[in-house]
């Protein structure tokens, strides 16, 4: 992962369209592919449900121009089963489909995760710097800590697979190569 741009949401790295709350209807929203890749089926408990009952949703919804959900799979679900008419939201733009995919992961940074959504988060996340970094010699560019020729200076070496443990909370890279093993059989059966 670059080393300019660590796994962090920061407010400047999305243009917001509203700065203030916005009611979207419930019904044209729809979820993000890749949500449902990295977390699976979602399952809302009873509290949660009845959280929202009581409260409302407290907290926007991210979406895209188009109604995509970014952030708030859950509060979109349970809005639904509650027959809410509208839902507030915020509206994000994104320079790209990568800086989208990783927002979904950074807006889910607090979320209790299983192990298999930490692994499939930090799959995609590995996903996403493969294709920046493709996309980069394209445009024959070098990544931060690269030098000229493209390759990784020996003192950044372990960098990416670092930032992706410290990103999906499995710690220190060298836990993370261990998931990736335990991961790996796992999905071999």
């Amino acid at each position: 992962l670059r080393a300019d741009r660590p796994f962090i949401y920061t407010q400047e790295k999305y243009k917001t369209q509203e700065s203030e709350k916005m009611l979207y209807e419930t019904t044209m929203l729809k979820p993000h592919p890749v949500n449902r890749k990295l977390y699976g089926v979602e399952t809302i408990s009873q509290d949660f449900i009845d959280s929202i009952k009581e409260k409302g949703i407290l907290e926007p919804l991210v979406i895209k121009r188009d109604g995509t959900i970014i952030s708030g799979h859950r509060r979109w679900l349970t809005a639904k089963a509650l027959n809410m008419e509208s839902v507030p939201v915020r509206v994000l733009e994104f320079e790209n489909e990568l800086d989208e995919r990783e927002a979904i992961i950074t807006f889910n940074k607090q979320r209790e995760k299983t192990f298999s959504q930490k692994m499939a988060e930090a799959e995609e996340l590995e996903a996403i710097e493969r294709e920046r970094a493709r996309r980069r010699q394209a445009h024959g560019q070098t990544a931060p800590g690269k030098n000229a020729s493209g390759n990784i200076s020996v003192s950044d070496k372990g960098e990416t697979r670092d930032k992706v443990a410290a990103a999906v909370g499995l710690g220190s890279g060298r836990t993370y190569d261990k998931a990736t093993k335990v991961w790996e059989a796992a999905k071999k059966g």
